[in-house]
């Protein structure tokens, strides 16, 4: 009886293992979508930015910050203040994405991470801010656009990465 009784045990610590690693597998996906949704929002928000500075194109394009009537100055400078509280969104997503790394050690987020240091992203989305402060509208509009697309294509890789199709709950 004893033997039995050690043999189901056995047994059983064998099916709680495989029921842990499957609920890790979908903890990996949740956590790997996660990323995909924050990037993807900063995607959007960038884009939301380049549309705002687009409605104030034909009231002080070209026009020296210092030049601008008070209305314009608001309008930018909230503008502005909505791209520094992005900065602090892609840098959380840029520390949370190396904190993971450093946890799960995968390459499609060691990549993506490398490239987010390498492209300075949250350095260059601050520069955004301060050349909208400053009136610099159609640049702005061309650089807002450009992080969006980066923004989103990152999130396109996790997206195409996490398809394995070796898990039951992939499709």
């Amino acid at each position: 009886k004893m033997e039995e009784a050690v043999q189901k045990q056995t047994d059983l610590l064998a099916e709680f293992e495989k029921v842990r690693e499957d609920l890790q597998k979908i903890m990996d996906d949740l956590e790997n979508s996660t990323f995909v949704k924050r990037f993807k929002a900063a995607s959007r928000e960038q884009l939301d930015v380049a549309t705002a500075l687009n409605r104030t194109l034909f009231d002080g394009f070209g026009v020296a910050q210092e030049s601008l009537d008070q209305r314009q100055k608001d309008q930018s400078g909230r503008i502005a203040d909505r791209e520094v509280a992005q900065v602090q969104k892609v840098r959380d997503i840029q520390d949370d994405l190396g904190a993971y790394y450093d946890r799960r050690k995968e390459e499609k987020f060691q990549r993506i991470l490398k490239e987010m240091q390498e492209f300075a992203v949250v350095s260059k989305l601050d520069q955004l801010s301060d050349r909208v402060r400053i009136n610099r509208s159609g640049d702005s509009i061309a650089r807002a656009e450009y992080y969006a697309d980066t923004l989103d294509r990152w999130a396109e890789e996790l997206v195409s990465a996490s398809k394995c199709g070796q898990c039951k709950g992939c499709k």
